[in-house]
């Protein structure tokens, strides 16, 4: 994949790229067998290991959204959990749990890790078998593991 143009008149960056050749996993995954199945889900797991493998040189998101700073961990944690919302959940029970759940991991060990941030279906591309790309990093950035 190559960078052809980078956009920024008046608005967020926009960024041109080269075509990456597949289909989003979930448009064809029902037609996968599970052999099929088996080897994506492999080839996902073990590029996941190689980005949580990469090394900081900065803490910056792409494309140079910063969030912070923040003075501990617990502050960044404090305001991830500031940002959720009740939407999506079946009742404020259910949103208070797993809100209490997040609170808990806080005190998990754990690594700074790089991690992708939207690694959902219609962001993995494969052809033939094999993963080809991952699409949209915009919330990419190094993140607790949990």
């Amino acid at each position: 994949m190559e960078t052809i143009q980078i956009f920024t008149p008046h608005a967020p960056v926009s960024i041109l790229m080269t075509r990456i050749p597949g289909d989003e996993l979930g448009r064809v995954y029902k037609t996968l067998s599970d052999t099929e199945r088996d080897s994506i889900q492999l080839q996902l797991k073990s590029y996941l290991e190689a980005i949580r493998r990469w090394k900081t040189i900065r803490s910056v998101r792409v494309p140079n959204h910063l969030v912070g700073p923040f003075e501990s961990e617990q502050e960044f944690n404090e305001y991830l959990q500031s940002t959720a919302g009740s939407g999506g959940f079946s009742s404020e029970t259910e949103y208070n749990n797993t809100l209490d759940r997040a609170r808990k991991m806080d005190s998990m060990p754990h690594r700074t890790v790089f991690t992708h941030g939207d690694l959902k279906h219609h962001n993995i591309l494969v052809q033939n078998e094999q993963i080809t790309g991952f699409l949209d990093w915009e919330s990419a950035g190094w993140y607790p593991e949990y």
